[in-house]
């Protein structure tokens, strides 16, 4: 893992960055190994003189969007969208471009300037999202934890996919699901902007994604699950994926057993580095001290080693 002094070159060799040498420079010398790495908690003014071109490319290839594009399209929240959706498209202008308009088609055909609105002013907190109660009633995952957040102010979202009810989940109601999933990727990413805006950096959460008991039957439900998302962008006419993109900057998969590992040993060989700098994987006795790395004492359950007395349960109304 490297630090903000450490750089790796195109073949793999690591050294100690450059100092910055002009006002036109980012704070660190980068290389194309940088840019391998994505921008995730960079700052936005590094990423803005690092990929200029590819910036300005973008914009022109947007010109005639932007204006009608609503919240994302004007500052302050344009530029934090835009790199966002070419960090996730690998710096690929041509790709990224589609993505955003795509993006664009799904936010005006959902109103989803006006679902924000309702975050900001305080008219809808995130217990009020339509399918909240139903959907947590099923799937007991955690977002805007009751104890804070991680040790570099990210949001943390838990999933524990070993504990959801998969029957009663693929029972609810499609329109509601549907209805909860998008206004529940609005409310992360409105945490997220805020976040990017407040800190110039692009921000993304802490996953953490306990798998506790995790069998390779249930390998075979969590398949299937990704077909029901499948489905649901077809309802939608949106991949909500492409529309709220690159919203993770770690992941760790706490309480792993040891097949879990050696399957992400075999995949990490067709991921790129981002993707695998990103994640760790960690068994049962390395969680503690993997959680303590990203999460404060007082902010981690003690099930988890930590010294918060209670479950990581939703923050309460602000």
């Amino acid at each position: 893992r490297m630090g903000d002094d450490v750089v790796m070159d195109d073949e793999g060799r690591v050294g100690e960055a450059k100092p910055a040498m002009d006002a036109d420079t980012p704070d660190h010398t980068l290389t194309e190994a940088d840019k391998k790495l994505g921008q995730m908690n960079q700052p936005l003014s590094d990423t803005k003189i690092l990929y200029k071109a590819e910036i300005a490319d973008m914009m022109q290839k947007l010109e005639g969007i932007l204006p009608h594009a609503g919240l994302v399209g004007k500052e302050p929240l344009r530029d934090v969208w835009i790199i966002r959706f070419l960090v996730a498209s690998h710096w690929k202008v041509d790709e990224a471009a589609d993505r955003f308009r795509e993006m664009v088609a799904f936010r005006d055909r959902y109103s989803m300037d006006a679902v924000r609105a309702k975050f900001e002013d305080g008219s809808m907190k995130k217990e009020d999202i339509p399918g909240y109660q139903a959907h947590f009633s099923t799937c007991p995952d955690t977002f805007n934890l009751t104890s804070g957040d991680a040790l570099d102010g990210s949001p943390i979202a838990v999933s524990r996919v070993t504990k959801w009810d998969f029957d009663r989940y693929y029972e609810l109601d499609h329109d509601a699901e549907d209805k909860f999933q998008y206004y529940h990727m609005e409310y992360l990413m409105w945490r997220l902007d805020k976040l990017s805006v407040e800190t110039g950096k692009l921000r993304g959460n802490v996953k953490i994604i306990d798998v506790d008991g995790a069998t390779l039957a249930q390998r075979t439900v969590m398949k299937s699950n990704a077909a029901k998302r499948r489905e649901r962008y077809e309802r939608l006419g949106a991949n909500l994926e492409r529309c709220y993109p690159e919203m993770v900057s770690k992941i760790a998969v706490v309480n792993a057993p040891s097949y879990i590992a050696i399957l992400w040993w075999v995949a990490s060989a067709f991921l790129s580095q981002r993707a695998i700098d990103k994640t760790a994987i960690v068994r049962q006795q390395g969680t503690k001290e993997a959680l303590l790395n990203l999460v404060a004492p007082e902010v981690l359950p003690e099930a988890y080693g930590g010294d918060f007395k209670g479950h990581w349960l939703m923050s309460p109304p602000q």
